[in-house]
């Protein structure tokens, strides 16, 4: 969506002649000349004369910001903004040189430099007419509240100024009357008939009010004055992105890009139509410029997220909602999916991080308790994977681990770290207790290789509070299934009942 302004008016260009005096000098005395013949038969051993070099005149003020005005009028924006500022510095108080400089601002994004320039200009013309338009303008686009007050004090200076409609058309635009918006953009339109821009900005009106024909009609107007106007295609890619002609979308908005391919918004647009006629190849090339030109711009980034996911391509699908992130960290529902991906390519720990983050941004989650659960499985999962791969060793903060050291000391028939894993406290019960007691010569020794050289950990670890439960097969045969139970003793589990 984009509502466009002419942010500059033409003024007539001053020609200023340039008088060359040819300054002729006598030779010979009385003025008289010589004759041909005497020229002919005269042998000239003067030396050669040198030319004098041409020296161009510095440009006036004037001559500046006649340049100014015509760059503007051709859009190239960055040129005039040059020509303009060197004016500027030749007659700093020139009211027409700083208001057209606070357009060519406005042109190139430099809001603030406009506003500063044009309250320049209006400081020393309160009623300059374009300096009240741009500046209307400028601070419209910024979201100022009181810029309709600003736009309406303009017209009262300038009644018959098709800028100032056409600027206290976006103030009302942009504060959603569109209604009235309209009422300024025909007024625009009426004192000239000539002008692209409110023809676009009339468009944009009708395709707001849901008028997609009307809005057609005016874009295609605006295009016919000037086939060079690249807003209208993007307005007319948009309009037809959100009605469903994604192919006129793509063509438009290739019109667009053709005209200024330096418009993150068209590639960004384009994808959605590409991607919505099922060509992601191309829909993630549009996304990919889009975030090239403009890396803050987040939609792009959204979607090559989740594209990239859709495909399978989670570490990339990762890495862009993390960007995204970064961008705007209000959007915290990305560590969700962030979480998922990392779940799906296993990484445990890093998923468990992003869940407990999305809860701690954002407490009050309709979803806690669903959340909390897949931290809670996910926790499990990890302690049974990080035991299993350091299986040769007893890590206490680990209860999945001190389970595995006792099957492994009845398949290995080492019993040495037996009597320290059950509660230093002595409060577990006679089962455990007997695990405990275990050595070579016990005479339960067989029967503790027997019953558990072969025991596995066949679910989650549930943790709860100090307890810890993990359910086992254990046996001659593997077949019986138990539940062992630990305790939680200065941040280290140990043996507690089953």
């Amino acid at each position: 969506m984009k509502l466009n302004l002419r942010t500059w008016e033409k003024r007539p260009f001053l020609l200023i002649p340039i008088l060359l005096i040819l300054m002729l000098a006598a030779c010979g005395g009385g003025g008289e000349t010589k004759n041909d013949s005497e020229v002919a038969d005269t042998e000239d051993n003067s030396p050669t004369a040198v030319p004098e070099p041409t020296v161009e005149p510095t440009p006036t003020a004037d001559e500046r910001l006649d340049r100014g005005i015509a760059l503007l009028e051709e859009g190239a924006y960055a040129e005039a903004v040059t020509e303009l500022e060197a004016a500027n510095l030749q007659d700093p108080d020139n009211v027409e040189i700083l208001a057209n400089l606070g357009g060519g601002y406005l042109e190139l994004d430099r809001a603030e430099e406009s506003i500063a320039v044009l309250e320049q200009a209006l400081a020393i013309d309160p009623e300059h007419p374009l300096a009240l338009a741009n500046l209307c303008t400028v601070r419209g686009l910024a979201g100022d509240p009181d810029v309709i007050e600003l736009c309406q004090a303009a017209l009262a200076a300038a009644p018959d100024s098709a800028n100032v409609h056409n600027g206290l058309g976006v103030a009302y635009f942009n504060n959603d009357q569109l209604d009235l918006a309209a009422e300024q953009f025909l007024a625009s339109i009426e004192i000239d008939p000539n002008s692209a821009n409110p023809q676009n900005n009339l468009g944009l009106v009708y395709a707001n009010q849901g008028k997609d024909d009307l809005a057609v009609e005016q874009y295609q107007k605006a295009l016919a004055i000037d086939p060079d106007y690249e807003i209208a295609y993007a307005n007319l890619g948009l309009l037809y992105l959100n009605s469903g002609d994604y192919q006129q979308s793509v063509e438009n908005y290739t019109s667009a890009i053709e005209l200024n391919p330096n418009q993150p918004g068209s590639f960004r647009n384009r994808g959605s139509a590409y991607y919505n006629l099922g060509d992601v190849d191309l829909a993630l090339e549009n996304y990919e410029e889009a975030a090239r030109l403009d890396p803050t711009d987040i939609q792009s980034v959204n979607n090559l997220g989740y594209i990239n996911l859709d495909l399978g391509q989670q570490e990339e699908g990762i890495g862009y909602l993390q960007t995204a992130l970064e961008i705007d960290p209000t959007r915290v529902y990305y560590l969700l999916d962030i979480a998922l991906a990392q779940t799906d390519l296993g990484q445990t720990e890093e998923a468990i991080a992003s869940f407990t983050t999305y809860l701690e941004a954002a407490p009050d989650a309709d979803n806690r308790a669903a959340v909390e659960a897949e931290i809670a499985r996910l926790t499990s999962s990890n302690y049974i994977e990080q035991a299993l791969a350091n299986e040769g060793e007893t890590d206490f903060t680990n209860p999945a681990s001190v389970l595995l050291a006792v099957f492994r000391a009845a398949a290995t028939a080492d019993y040495a770290t037996l009597p320290q894993l059950c509660d230093p406290q002595g409060e577990n019960d006679g089962d455990t207790a007997l695990i405990c007691e275990v050595t070579a010569e016990h005479e339960l020794a067989g029967d503790f290789e027997s019953f558990f050289a072969k025991g596995e950990i066949v679910g989650d670890v549930v943790i709860d509070g100090e307890f810890a439960e993990i359910p086992f097969i254990f046996g001659p045969d593997n077949s019986q299934e138990e539940t062992m139970r630990l305790i939680l003793r200065d941040g280290q589990w140990y043996l507690y009942e089953f």
